[in-house]
């Protein structure tokens, strides 16, 4: 189709320029899929194509080590995402004021505050993976995704609906999820059973449910009143590299992912998820296994092998498999999908280093997250 277009629209057309490049980066010939975008008009283009081209720029600098371009396009990339019309409709500071909020109510919690509500459903707790966005997650679901008895929900809006719902019924976030009782909770649960069995049916889902949403780090709360016997897997990657990589990649606008057109901002949403995580984590009975991303890149067998065992299954050789595991799935729908159909490599670890005069202003705030999750700043996440 591309070759046609060409013969009918001689030059360097942008959209076809774009369109080039994006194969000849497929094939993996990097170094042409920039110059086919660099001969090309495209910052002359429409704001969708401006948008893409310098998004896919910044990837293909960053995979050919000119770091200092690929932060350049990544900029500019940025820039044209939060003066388009769907950023102008999100209120950037929205989740942060939620967060802060739950901060602040689970701070102040006694443990007399949160007991449990008994449950009398049949249903099996699902395991929620979650970790802040490009921590992992969707590596890790795609290789768990080829166990026999595993169902990944990628991306599904089962947490969403569970929220919606609880917000329906009580108003806000507050002493109202604490106080929630029996029927309450047994109403929200058939609310999230139900959105889960609409696009498959009960007795065709398998044994173990994997509900996959990276920043249901902040409904944790929620989710473990809901479900008390829920576990987490909890998705862990240098927090400089995370942040970075945030930076680096066009998200889909929404009051979470609007922060990532910034580099300050994605830092403090960093800081301030992790600090609302950690006190979930002192203050409620969670069930959680952290997977370091660094050991899953370096030692697989022993970090998929313990998250196996966390969740009461026998090793099968299909996870190793996840590349055609990530094939056979279809579309998938994160900015990771052009990774996880590749084979594991260790460049992505430490990458931030190359960077690290680009991140100087945010590096007071996510060294120490760094220190504390065991990282050593000379090591560049890779111990």
């Amino acid at each position: 189709a591309l070759s046609r277009a060409q013969d009918r629209c001689p030059g360097a057309h942008p959209a076809l320029a774009l369109r080039e490049a994006e194969l000849l980066k497929r094939r993996g010939d990097l170094a042409a899929a920039r110059a086919s975008l660099d001969a090309s008009a495209w910052q002359a283009a429409d704001e969708d194509t401006r948008e893409t081209a310098a998004y896919l720029l910044c990837d293909l600098c960053d995979r050919l080590d000119d770091a200092d371009a690929a932060f350049q396009y990544a900029t500019e990339g940025n820039r044209i995402t939060r003066g388009s019309i769907a950023a102008q409709r999100v209120d950037a500071n929205a989740y942060l004021r939620l967060i802060d909020d739950l901060t602040g109510l689970f701070t102040g919690l006694e443990a007399s505050d949160w007991q449990a509500v008994e449950v009398h459903d049949s249903r099996r707790d699902p395991v929620f993976l979650i970790g802040f966005p490009r921590s992992g997650t969707t590596l890790l679901d795609t290789i768990l995704q080829g166990h026999s008895e595993v169902q990944v929900l990628e991306e599904e809006s089962t947490v969403y609906r569970l929220e919606s719902e609880f917000l329906k019924s009580v108003g806000e976030y507050g002493e109202g999820l604490l106080q929630l009782d029996a029927r309450q909770v047994a109403s929200l649960r058939q609310a999230y059973f139900d959105e889960l069995d609409a696009p498959t049916p009960r007795d065709e889902q398998a044994p173990l449910i994997i509900d996959k949403q990276p920043l249901n780090i902040v409904q944790a709360a929620l989710i473990q009143r809901v479900f008390p016997g829920a576990r987490f897997l909890f998705v862990q990657r240098h927090p400089c590299d995370v942040v970075l990589s945030c930076y680096l990649r066009n998200f889909r606008m929404n009051e979470g992912m609007i922060n990532f057109t910034e580099l300050s901002s994605a830092a403090r949403l960093y800081d301030r998820a992790m600090t609302l995580w950690s006190v979930y984590r002192e203050k409620l009975p969670l069930a959680v296994y952290t997977v370091r991303y660094e050991s899953l890149i370096s030692d697989f067998e022993a970090t998929v092998g313990g998250c196996l065992d966390f969740l009461g299954l026998e090793w099968e050789e299909g996870v190793r498999n996840y590349v055609d595991t990530a094939k056979s799935r279809g579309r998938i729908s994160t900015p990771s999908y052009n990774q996880v159909t590749e084979d594991l490599y260790g460049e992505a670890s430490g990458r931030w280093q190359r960077y690290r005069s680009h991140l100087e202003a945010v590096l007071p705030e996510l060294l120490p997250w760094a220190q504390r999750m065991g990282y050593e700043d000379d090591s560049a996440g890779r111990q």
